[in-house]
């Protein structure tokens, strides 16, 4: 099939008339926009209301050893400081706890000083 002139005006006269006129149909029709000029100001807008706060994640808190509560200092929705004593616990059990690890402590280090 041989490609004559006349073919190639055929379909590149009707392409060419499209695209002249969605170029026409467009110019026509300009986007507007607005132009504003940036102010210095608040980046934060603060908001103030009244309520409680509640954790999302309730997270349970025990102690290692276990003893008996003998005082608790502080009540639910009260302040409290860095290093405050919140509760005291029966000494005994804590006591030979303590004793307990001491001991465990030296045993190792008499088996490291032996090596």
């Amino acid at each position: 099939m041989q490609v004559t002139r006349k073919t190639v005006l055929k379909i590149l006269l009707p392409l060419a008339a499209a695209a002249l006129g969605v170029y026409a149909f467009s110019a026509g029709r300009a986007e507007s926009v607005a132009v504003i000029r940036p102010v210095y100001g608040p980046a934060v807008q603060a908001v103030y209301a009244t309520g409680t706060v509640e954790p999302s994640v309730m997270v349970p808190i025990a102690g290692k050893r276990p003893a008996v509560l003998l005082a608790f200092s502080a009540d639910e929705g009260q302040s409290v400081t860095k290093g405050q004593v919140l509760a005291q616990l029966e000494g005994d059990v804590l006591q030979k706890a303590l004793a307990e690890m001491e001991a465990v402590a030296a045993l190792a280090e008499k088996e490291f000083a032996r090596r």
